[in-house]
């Protein structure tokens, strides 16, 4: 399967149960794209909470694009290695352990965005050799977000962008 896409615009209890099941047997075909949408109320944020292991132990996964979704990923695995390049995160719930996780688990980066992030304080990415276009957008007055960290040596494109006060970012290249 070359692409999945899945969009959902109001989330219930019942459904929430199959999305995990469609993102794995997507995962089991091999899906090289997969792209989840799940719509956020502005008022009460219920997040669908994506068990990440299977994405991020993919063998053929190069795409992902999340968007609604909580993150848990438990502890990084040595031997298990994702090939992901692009990886696009928007409105999700992660902490720093999550990040770090994703990290280590997918070397091959190429290009990162984040676009409103809850549960995540400091954004540290490095040791992605790779890793050439980042994107961090804080359109939101109330994500955590408040330190960024990119130390990335081939970095061709970074962009910024927020509507917080205190929100800082260091690059380093």
């Amino acid at each position: 399967m070359y692409r999945f896409r899945l969009g959902i615009t109001r989330l219930d209890t019942e459904l929430g149960f199959h999305i995990n099941d469609w993102v794995s047997l997507a995962l089991q075909n091999n899906v090289k794209q997969l792209l989840l949408k799940i719509s956020l109320s502005y008022y009460d944020r219920k997040f669908h909470v994506l068990s990440a292991e299977n994405l991020f132990a993919s063998k053929s996964l190069n795409v992902l694009e999340l968007i609604g979704c909580k993150l848990e990923l438990p502890r990084f695995n040595h031997s298990t290695l994702c090939p992901l390049q692009k990886l696009h995160l928007s409105d999700v719930y992660l902490d720093e352990d999550t990040m770090e996780n994703i990290r280590r688990s997918c070397p091959l980066i190429t290009t990162f965005s984040l676009s409103n992030a809850w549960g995540l304080k400091y954004l540290h990415i490095s040791g992605l050799h790779n890793l050439q276009n980042v994107k961090v957008i804080l359109y939101s007055h109330d994500v955590d977000l408040e330190k960024v960290y990119i130390k990335a040596p081939r970095l061709r494109t970074f962009e910024f962008r927020t509507k917080r006060r205190h929100c800082t970012f260091d690059v380093d290249i």
